[in-house]
Formats: C-alpha cells, sequence, structure tokens
C-alpha cells in the first residue's frame, strides 16, 4: 500500500482513556460532527464521497489540553 504524501487524518481528543492511546491499531469512535473540522472545504468534498478511503490515511492522534491542566 502506498501513502499519501499530502494527506492524513489528524485526530485531537480530550479522552486520553480512548483506545487510540493505547493501541497501535484496531478500532475506535470520535464524535462525527468534529470529522472535517478545520478541513478545506475542497479536500473535505473530496473524501465525503469516498468516505472510506480515509482509513488509507495516517493518522495522528494527539490529546487536547488547556491552559493550566496538568499532563
Amino acid at each position: 500500500m502506498e501513502w499519501s504524501q499530502t494527506h492524513y487524518n489528524l485526530i485531537v481528543t480530550a479522552n486520553t482513556e480512548t483506545p487510540m492511546f493505547r493501541n497501535s491499531s484496531g478500532l475506535d469512535s470520535f464524535p462525527s460532527e468534529r470529522l472535517f473540522g478545520g478541513t478545506d472545504s475542497d479536500v473535505a468534498a473530496q473524501y465525503r464521497e469516498n468516505i472510506g478511503s480515509l482509513s488509507d490515511l495516517l493518522a495522528l492522534v494527539l490529546a487536547e489540553r488547556y491552559p493550566g491542566e496538568e499532563a
């Protein structure tokens, strides 16, 4: 499989108990209303037409932190 050099999934969540932080593979879920948050409208339209193609992209998973919150 060839990885895209221009697109990737960026998943940011405040829930550090989610399986995304414990496993390097498998399934997890997140609110669908955040699916294309911060995504260029042209790119979002491209992936909305073939939502399954998102699973072919690399994913970066980050924990959301707020000012003053302990890590």
